[in-house]
């Protein structure tokens, strides 16, 4: 069993993607509720090649970064 010892939020985002600046606000918004919460993007091809379901069907990104919650707005 893998230990998570962050959480972390994805940004599920466009490949060529116009809305950064709403995105970094609320990045900068949830830092300053829990500075320990990490935001990160990813689109949908990077998911693809660098994302699984673990055996409880969390989407596990980059080996062992374990999404606790994901936020899109394409």
């Amino acid at each position: 069993m893998t230990v998570f010892i962050r959480a972390v939020i994805l940004f599920l985002v466009a490949a060529v993607e116009r809305n950064v600046y709403d995105q970094r606000s609320l990045e900068y918004h949830i830092y300053e509720i829990n500075s320990r919460v990490k935001v990160i993007r990813r689109t949908l091809q990077q998911i693809r090649t660098g994302g699984h379901l673990s055996p409880s069907n969390q989407l596990i990104v980059y080996v062992s970064v374990c999404v606790s919650h994901s936020f899109t707005k394409c």
